[in-house]
């Protein structure tokens, strides 16, 4: 098969929600780790894609500390239109449609038959194994976003999302004078249980953290990526400080960069 084409890195067989499914039914469909979005299927056929965004829970209005989910459906907040591949599709292009519609995942379909899924993992994962020479030429300071969005443990997670929703953040690292004691995600905000938004964030945050040094190489930061199944790895300095973080979709922008 060439390693060059979008069915040598595609998920197959394909996971897909129905428009009927209640979205608690089909956010359960993926691992967390692996989580980017849905195809849906109708009779077989492709007529919507449902992401991670559109998974999280309703939002209580302001002051409200939880919410009852509805019956909401897969079919009430999919994507109608969504872009698709072939399998033939080469893994360039399909990291073009990615960059440029702002998506991360792609069903793949041969005779208008739904065969795989390309996420922006797998194109992560094909970029690095193709050019690994590429990325370990440039520190994880050139790369890394040294503004960070930061929250206090105390807050709650209704705040992490107010925060992390606008501004398309996916994890947010928490902090404490200064301290990074852990780290919240997108993936925090689907479980949906009674109560959850008034959940504060130090009871779901992910700890230890894992961070890398500003210093360390772009390889090295897309291996902890990869290894650990992360989208975010937290820039700490030889003092111990925050100063910045380095994201999958940092990573993945600048290998394009240098490819183009």
């Amino acid at each position: 098969m060439n390693e060059k084409r979008a069915d040598a890195w595609m998920s197959s067989p394909a996971v897909f929600a129905s428009p009927e499914m209640p979205l608690a039914e089909a956010r359960k469909l993926i691992p967390q780790d692996q989580f980017r979005g849905l195809p849906v299927l109708d009779a077989g056929k492709l007529v919507g894609v449902v992401t991670r965004g559109q998974f999280l829970p309703h939002r209580p209005v302001e002051g409200a500390e939880s919410v009852t989910e509805g019956n909401q459906t897969v079919a009430e907040v999919m994507n109608q239109q969504p872009i698709w591949i072939k399998p033939e599709t080469s893994m360039a292009e399909a990291a073009q449609l990615m960059l440029e519609n702002k998506i991360a995942v792609l069903p793949v379909l041969s005779n208008d038959a739904l065969v795989g899924v390309l996420s922006s993992f797998d194109i992560f994962r094909y970029i690095m194994d193709c050019c690994n020479g590429l990325a370990s030429e440039r520190k994880v300071a050139d790369i890394m976003t040294d503004y960070v969005w930061t929250i206090d443990p105390g807050s709650s997670l209704l705040e992490a999302d107010r925060i992390m929703s606008p501004k398309s953040i996916r994890a947010l690292p928490v902090v404490r004078d200064g301290q990074l004691l852990g780290i919240v995600t997108r993936s925090d905000l689907t479980v949906n249980e009674p109560g959850m938004w008034g959940t504060r964030v130090d009871k779901v945050m992910a700890k230890p953290v894992l961070t890398i040094a500003p210093d360390e190489g772009m390889s090295t930061a897309a291996k902890m990526l990869l290894e650990h199944k992360i989208h975010a790895l937290p820039v700490v300095n030889n003092k111990g400080k925050l100063v910045g973080i380095v994201t999958e979709s940092d990573l993945f922008l600048a290998t394009m960069q240098r490819l183009a």
